[in-house]
């Protein structure tokens, strides 16, 4: 943690590092506003598991994967009144997940049956290189298919 015009020196002089000199980072952060700013490529995890991974910044601007969604949606906005509550089911707050089928399925909005026995893959949506490991989707592949 550090105040907001040291963070901002920090990620600039890694972008220099980046584009004059072709250094690579692993930049792991809770921090989605800086990972936005410095990631090329973005993988986002939920209880240990990949649920969504894209190229730049679509992760973040386009959400695909349920989880990421929801947490995209809580990121405080400056420019908008926070109206609403949010709920969380019983084990999902505790942070237990089922011990099969995807981790995020008692907080999923669109859960349905195979989610709670399987873990689901990522899968390729749409012509760019963005994947989320939700069946929402892998049924869409497979009736593309």
């Amino acid at each position: 943690m550090v105040d907001a015009s040291l963070r901002s020196m920090i990620l600039q002089i890694m972008r220099t590092m980046r584009d004059e000199h072709g250094i690579s980072f692993l930049y792991i952060t809770h921090d989605l506003a800086t990972a936005h700013q410095i990631s090329d490529e973005t993988f986002l995890m939920y209880q240990g598991h990949t649920v969504e991974h894209g190229v730049g910044t679509s992760v973040l601007t386009q959400p695909r994967h349920p989880y990421v969604q929801q947490l995209v949606a809580s990121i405080p906005r400056i420019d908008m009144k926070w109206e609403g509550t949010i709920t969380l089911p019983d084990n999902a707050a505790s942070g237990h997940s089922a011990p099969v089928g995807c981790p995020f399925t008692a907080r999923c909005p669109y859960r349905m049956d195979i989610c709670t026995t399987t873990m689901p893959k990522l899968v390729q949506i749409g012509a760019d290189d963005q994947q989320a490991a939700c069946f929402q989707y892998e049924q869409q592949s497979v009736a593309h298919s």
